[in-house]
């Protein structure tokens, strides 16, 4: 079940920035919510799939619709799959596969789909 603060059915805390904050998750003590540190093994397993936008130059740049964190690249190359006409259509060029921040691939050329 997620979050109701994070929206992360982790239960994970995330920065203004929308990225995890690493170390800390949020959960329920009684009607009350309070932080939690993570031992660093645990966090690492944690860690979710998640894709960095950006446009040709660099540039980070807002997709049209948050896809929020995948539990398995599998699940995050699909979702690109789907979603990729609708990413370049909203000015996205390129994007990386991050696992926990780290980028796994990347930049993959969004409009080297389209030929």
């Amino acid at each position: 079940m997620a979050s109701i603060l994070s929206g992360r059915a982790d239960g994970l805390a995330r920065r203004p920035s929308g990225r995890v904050r690493a170390g800390v998750r949020r959960t329920a003590c009684r009607d009350l919510v309070c932080g939690q540190v993570v031992a660093a093994g645990e966090q690492e397993a944690e860690m979710a799939w998640e894709w960095r936008f950006e446009r040709a130059d660099g540039t980070a740049v807002e997709p049209p619709q948050d896809p929020g964190d995948f539990g398995t690249q599998g699940d995050a190359e699909s979702w690109i799959g789907e979603s990729w006409p609708e990413l370049v259509e909203a000015g996205v060029d390129q994007v990386f596969l991050l696992d926990g921040g780290t980028a796994v691939y990347g930049p993959m050329d969004l409009h080297a789909a389209e030929s």
